[in-house]
């Protein structure tokens, strides 16, 4: 069977004269193709291929980092035309994962789905208590059909990857690899299940945006079912007069949903990352709801840190902070490369930022599109990232062209460092460290004395500064610690050194 698909690819590769990815002529003997044509004959290609080839296209148009606008531009237009499978097919796996009847549950349930996808059907149906519900019914036989497309396609790209040095060179077999990974994901239902359910815990309580409550009873790994979120999606709307005509006030909503990813990326750590108008919801409340969480990701600590340290610099015009903090969580292949990247990533830091338009994004693009000349390879989640920041800039030209991004994302990153260096925050965080704390101490008795002289330092100071001179982080009192995230660490340091010390002493 997987020969047989491979002999497919070839052909349909052949048909569309993909030689030109090997920089051979094209049938017409014109000589190679511009990024542009060459992106059309993918296009089609992987169009003719079905589902599984369309949506790696689709992550394909995504990276911006790695291709030129032109090639991003071409794969953006890819659509796969799916249809709903059967009815009664679909009917029959919802009892299946349900252990009873339909009717026994939903006291509606039409007969056509409202959306149809690679992965799934979506129904608008109706419980018995009268809740509308959105009823996420898997496709059938997606545990042979899809893994084995997936395979072939890493099986495909890894030849190209050894074969074709522009296809090396351009780290595409990463993202095959990633691609791989991620779509299985999507398989995983009660995965998006518990990925809805931390979303709601992190917002619960934020008067602008609203998750849809999960049945989780209802669901498998097959089969979501979740409240139904009745309002206009985004993408309907066509600028600011149309959101104002739902209510929503444009530099308002624009500065919540530049918020929103901020939150997610640098205080939350979890992101949704599939964050497109289509995903959006213009709720009666006053509310944007958000659907479709099939694709998330954790973002950790230390990718928050240094990430949050490069933006924060980068919207204060600190250029030298900002390159470090850079360098940091995408430093390039070869260490022998440092400087020249450090120079090219200066250069670019250094042009002037406009006021409104593009502004986090086309930057951020740029030092990624630098850095895949030096083989900085980022992580599937900063591509994740840089790819909401470049869908929330997105929408705020549309709606608000005048919004000014550099001087929100100053306030609302200003709002998260403070919220999480709180001391409630942090001593929240140390609690699970003090068991750790007890034995390290019980093996090492002299660390107890060391212990207790910082917190007699801490007490003693007059402020912060003066504590970080004591300790000798700063060394005199006109130095400034260039890292927020470093002070804020020192500060966490000594509060646990008094909170030990106390705790000891108790």
């Amino acid at each position: 069977m997987k020969v047989q698909r491979l002999a497919a690819i070839t052909k349909v590769f052949a048909e569309e004269g993909l030689g030109q990815l090997l920089g051979q002529s094209g049938p017409d003997g014109a000589g190679p193709s511009s990024d542009a044509q060459t992106a059309g004959r993918l296009r089609r290609a992987l169009e003719k291929l079905g589902p599984t080839f369309v949506k790696f296209g689709q992550i394909l148009a995504t990276r911006i980092d790695l291709f030129g606008d032109e090639f991003t531009a071409e794969l953006g237009k890819l659509h796969a035309t799916v249809a709903p499978f059967d009815h009664d097919v679909a009917m029959a796996i919802v009892a299946a994962e349900l252990k009873r009847p339909v009717g026994e549950v939903f006291a509606e349930m039409p007969p056509a789905p409202v959306a149809a996808a690679s992965i799934a059907q979506v129904y608008k149906a109706r419980l018995l208590d009268g809740t509308v519900v959105a009823v996420k019914v898997q496709r059938p036989g997606l545990d042979e059909n899809l893994l084995q497309d997936l395979d072939v396609l890493v099986t495909v790209s890894g030849w190209l990857d050894k074969l074709v040095p522009p296809y090396n060179k351009a780290m595409v077999h990463l993202v095959a690899q990633e691609y791989a990974r991620r779509a299985q994901q999507e398989l995983q239902f009660l995965s998006e299940v518990a990925a809805i359910e931390r979303f709601s815990a992190h917002w619960r309580g934020d008067d602008y945006f609203a998750f849809p409550r999960v049945f989780k009873d209802l669901c498998s790994d097959r089969l979501i079912v979740m409240e139904w979120l009745e309002g206009v999606k985004v993408d309907k709307l066509r600028g600011g007069d149309d959101l104002r005509q739902q209510g929503f006030d444009p530099p308002l909503f624009a500065r919540h949903m530049l918020r929103l990813q901020l939150c997610m990326s640098y205080e939350h750590g979890f992101v949704h990352a599939d964050t497109h108008p289509g995903n959006l919801i213009l709720l009666p409340t006053g509310k944007v709801g958000l659907i479709d969480f099939g694709l998330h990701a954790t973002i950790s600590r230390d990718v928050q840190a240094k990430i949050i340290e490069s933006l924060y610099y980068q919207s204060q015009g600190r250029i030298e902070e900002a390159l470090d903090a850079t360098i940091e969580f995408s430093p390039p292949a070869d260490p022998r490369d440092l400087e020249p990247f450090k120079a090219e990533l200066r250069e670019l830091m250094k042009r002037p930022t406009p006021k409104t338009g593009a502004v986090v994004s086309a930057q951020l693009i740029s030092s990624m599109r630098i850095g895949a000349k030096y083989k900085a390879v980022a992580s599937s989640e900063i591509i994740m990232i840089i790819r909401n920041l470049a869908i929330v800039e997105g929408i705020y030209l549309r709606f608000c062209p005048e919004f000014e991004p550099n001087a929100a994302m100053t306030e609302i990153l200003q709002g998260i460092l403070k919220r999480k260096f709180s001391f409630e925050r942090m001593q929240e965080d140390m609690k699970p460290l003090l068991g750790s704390l007890a034995i390290t101490l019980s093996r090492r008795p002299e660390l107890i004395e060391r212990l207790l002289r910082m917190e007699r330092t801490f007490i003693g100071s007059k402020n912060l500064g003066d504590f970080l001179r004591r300790e000798g982080v700063l060394a005199a009192p006109e130095e400034r610690q260039r890292s927020v995230v470093a002070i804020a660490a020192a500060f966490a340091l000594g509060a646990l050194a008094a909170g030990a010390a106390f705790w000891l002493r108790g």
